[in-house]
């Protein structure tokens, strides 16, 4: 489409939009029983504070695959081939980070043969009808299309979770997280109309690259690779070595028989898709964190009166974004902007869900820490605070983490997309309680304890203004109506 011709370009992403919303209902029909039948309920898979540790093995890759379902395209290998579970790692068969009794009920699901990876399938619910015909005659039909889907996307979410480390050793970055990542995404595209934002294999894009963000990360981070001398930072000569090696393995994976999850799509839209990806993953690398703030406040600034302009769906979630922020957000670099965004930003959730999930990853990721700086002592490494066992005040810790360092983008990000500001609420309560603990832990002076309160109560009053702000816009008319009522 022209660019000089706003008006068909707004047409047509209304079109786009209503289209992929109308895709996407017809294949969540298809996937809520999948998902029932898994034994996890609808209404929870909704749930902004779902909890994925609470699941066990089996079920959290019932849900990965389901998620993929949802936003699933013609993406299947064409062919039926004979699957195996150890394709993905030679002559080893994967190994799962953490056991579970779903697992070991279903019985040994990892002994290789392609009755393997159908029998996953079946017991994820995701295998088709035929399928279990096919299991349980002795006619060898050819599988429709629809099977290859299921048992593709079931050998990609099992080569993806065998990928991860043990949680015992990993305590963070697990498949655990990376589902609960994956989650948050699928979350956030509702919370905020993605549909209007992003296409169909943008979306795919982001939650395969939000599943296999971390995959074969090792428990330590950029740095202490590139200290090191680890050899994945000579490879990617100290650009960030895990990122480049998570986009690498991914890729190995969806080019194995039997995980070939993209060899259906056209290929403009594969390279769409890859670079999605590739920048999604690139983005969680956080030295590229500030970057990514700045980019959004850039954007608020100098556009904050077309955010103003829809501050209203606090109160009325359920309307769709303006025209001007639709047509802002389409723009090619804005677009990109927002593609890295999304995984980054649910990347940092685990701060924005009630307090129990805040707890338990905090707690997860400092004692990665304190294991890392285990090992820099060992090579006579120097050690900073925050990974010194003995010297870690884990509250603080946090509290310095959270304000400094996630914060800043949970403000920026519900500057953009007002909806979104149930974030900044949990973020502030989580912050309350953490001084709270580091209060009952460290005994700080008053003055120390103080200055934190004060620097919490500022943040809550900035929200408050936000908010007063919101209230006065709903009264008046707002410059442009929304999509569906602009076309109705």
């Amino acid at each position: 489409v022209d660019e000089r011709e706003p008006e068909v370009q707004s047409r047509n992403r209304l079109a786009m939009a209503t289209s992929d919303r109308n895709k996407y209902h017809e294949v969540e029909a298809k996937v809520i029983p999948k998902i029932m039948d898994g034994g996890i309920p609808w209404a929870a898979f909704q749930d902004w504070n779902f909890d994925v540790c609470a699941l066990g093995q089996l079920k959290r890759e019932t849900l990965a695959m389901c998620l993929v379902h949802l936003y699933e395209t013609p993406i299947a290998e064409p062919a039926y081939s004979p699957l195996s579970s150890d394709m993905f790692a030679g002559d080893d068969s994967p190994k799962h980070p953490c056991g579970s009794p779903d697992m070991e009920a279903s019985g040994t699901i990892r002994s290789g043969g392609s009755g393997t990876a159908l029998s996953v399938v079946r017991r994820a619910s995701l295998g088709a009808a035929a399928l279990r015909r096919r299991s349980r005659s002795s006619s060898c039909r050819r599988p429709s299309a629809e099977d290859d889907l299921a048992v593709t996307v079931a050998n990609f979410v099992m080569a993806i979770s065998s990928s991860y480390a043990d949680i015992a050793s990993v305590p963070y970055h697990s498949f655990a997280h990376a589902l609960d990542v994956a989650l948050t995404v699928h979350n956030v595209f509702r919370a905020v109309h993605a549909e209007h934002y992003l296409s169909m294999t943008e979306k795919l894009g982001l939650i395969v690259a939000a599943l296999a963000h971390d995959i074969g990360h090792g428990g330590c981070n950029n740095n202490f690779l590139i200290k090191s001398g680890d050899a994945l930072s000579l490879m990617y000569n100290d650009k960030s070595p895990l990122e480049n090696m998570h986009c690498a393995r991914l890729f190995e994976i969806t080019s194995k028989p039997g995980a070939l999850l993209f060899t259906k799509m056209e290929p403009a839209k594969y390279r769409v898709l890859r670079e999605v990806v590739i920048d999604a993953i690139l983005g969680t690398d956080s030295q590229r964190a500030p970057m990514m703030v700045k980019e959004l406040e850039m954007a608020f600034e100098m556009k904050q009166d077309l955010f103003d302009s829809f501050l209203d769906q606090l109160e009325h979630p359920e309307r769709l974004p303006p025209v001007e922020a639709v047509e802002f957000f389409c723009a090619k670099e804005n677009s990109k902007m927002l593609r890295r965004f999304f995984v980054h930003f649910c990347d940092q959730s685990n701060s924005f869900k009630d307090w129990k999930l805040c707890q338990f990853w905090g707690n997860a990721l400092l004692e990665e820490c304190v294991l890392q700086g285990e090992q820099e002592a060992e090579l006579g490494l120097p050690v900073n605070m925050l990974f010194d066992r003995s010297k870690l005040c884990r509250p603080k810790a946090m509290l310095g983490i959270m304000e400094f360092c996630i914060a800043p983008l949970c403000i920026a990000a519900r500057n953009i997309f007002p909806t979104l500001n149930l974030c900044e609420d949990h973020l502030l309560d989580n912050l309350a309680k953490w001084a709270r603990e580091w209060e009952s832990e460290a005994k700080p002076t008053d003055a120390e304890f103080r200055a934190v309160k004060d620097r919490i109560g500022d943040k809550k009053r900035l929200q408050k203004e936000r908010v007063e702000k919101m209230r006065r816009w709903a009264e008046k008319f707002r410059p442009k109506e929304a999509w569906a009522s602009e076309h109705h």
